[in-house]
């Protein structure tokens, strides 16, 4: 699975960036900090 990320991750621009989070918590606090509408 590893492995498939950076391949995955060439579809998108070039300014995007991956993240994996483990816990809901921290995905909304990185949205929040891109400038995403999080909402809960």
């Amino acid at each position: 699975m590893t492995k498939a990320i950076p391949t995955w991750m060439e579809s998108f621009p070039a300014e995007y960036k991956g993240v994996v989070v483990r816990c809901e918590e921290t995905f909304y606090r990185l949205r929040e900090g891109a400038g995403g509408s999080a909402k809960k």
